[in-house]
């Protein structure tokens, strides 16, 4: 079932729930691409984020119809006490879209690392 935003609709919010004790380290494997298969429904601005953060804000221009946004990518989490193995987490998610004149004033995906 599509989320429905507004066509008022301005940034995807993903964030990224880390396990119990876990956290990310800065010059670690991060990256996450967004993409529309439908550019002239939703449009992603930025489309490549490598700074690792539990919350990313995607800036995004919208207009009435579906689209879906894909969210790919591989990150980096340790635990947070020192020498302990870290972890990497493939990321490959799809979100169906329905833009309308009223709905949410942002796309909301979270993803369980």
């Amino acid at each position: 079932m599509p989320q429905t935003i507004s066509t008022q609709a301005d940034a995807l919010v993903l964030t990224l729930r880390l396990p119990k004790n876990m956290k990310f380290i800065q010059g670690a494997p991060f990256q996450l691409r967004f993409t529309s298969d439908n550019p002239e429904v939703i449009k992603i601005k930025k489309d490549i984020y490598t700074s690792p953060s539990e919350s990313v804000k995607v800036p995004i221009q919208v207009h009435v119809g579906e689209a879906k946004v894909k969210i790919q990518g591989k990150v980096c989490y340790c635990p947070k006490t020192e020498g302990a193995e870290c972890f990497f987490k493939q990321i490959d998610i799809e979100i169906p879209i329905r833009v309308e004149t009223a709905g949410s004033r942002q796309i909301l995906a979270d993803i369980d690392l």
